[in-house]
């Protein structure tokens, strides 16, 4: 997920939770839309239980190098998980406002599948669909994050597989990556994020190719 701070999802069994997320991404995407190159972005998230449920929010911003104009993300949101003829969902309902050359806000409505039968041994499953007014696009997105691998003979480093596929009114694309992540810090905790995206008949331009991220979070 490029904005990883922003649309992460930050889930806190009870109270306040906060992380921040300074990143550095040669492509800076949003479902398979290039917002900016060679992208240096700072920002923010955090969730609050409210008992019934789960609100988080964030903000995340890219001051584009070279250039005078920043690319704004926020969200506002609420999760909440339940069963459902045996299915253990975690449901969210988000809208997400992109101010960038072309400003947009989007509705997205979630699910998190985490018991499905033989897949959950090894992978989590999420289904969302999207509405974009401004750009006149709907579709949905399907992530699949493997689990966790522990990366041998190196204490806290673990390595996580994903996929993310995603088909629209206007556009398709297919991202495929890893991210490496270390905790061996207590709130510090770095991490390298390589993926390649293939998309097609994107508003923006179509991309090929592959793109690295390397950040560090901070949680409060």
């Amino acid at each position: 997920m490029s904005a990883v701070c922003l649309f992460t999802q930050n889930v806190q069994a009870e109270g306040l939770s906060l992380t921040g997320t300074l990143q550095y991404e040669t492509e800076h995407y949003v479902r398979g839309l290039n917002y900016s190159d060679d992208a240096l972005g700072v920002g923010f998230n955090g969730s609050y239980d409210l008992g019934w449920a789960n609100a988080f929010g964030g903000v995340y911003n890219i001051p584009r190098l070279g250039g005078s104009d920043s690319i704004n993300h926020s969200v506002l949101g609420l999760g909440r998980s339940y069963d459902l003829f045996g299915l253990k969902i975690d449901g969210s309902v988000e809208v997400q406002h992109h101010n960038a050359a072309v400003n947009s806000t989007e509705v997205g409505l979630g699910a998190n599948f985490t018991n499905l039968p033989l897949i959950s041994k090894f992978a989590t499953v999420g289904l969302t669909l999207w509405d974009n007014q401004d750009l006149d696009y709907s579709g949905i997105t399907i992530d699949i994050a493997g689990d966790s691998i522990d990366v041998p003979f190196i204490d806290n480093l673990s390595l996580t597989p994903y996929v993310e596929l995603g088909s629209f009114d206007l556009h398709d694309y297919q991202k495929y990556g890893s991210s490496i992540n270390y905790d061996g810090f207590e709130v510090f905790k770095p991490y390298l994020n390589v993926f390649y995206l293939d998309s097609d008949d994107s508003p923006f331009g179509d991309e090929d190719g592959w793109t690295t991220t390397v950040g560090v979070r901070y949680s409060f």
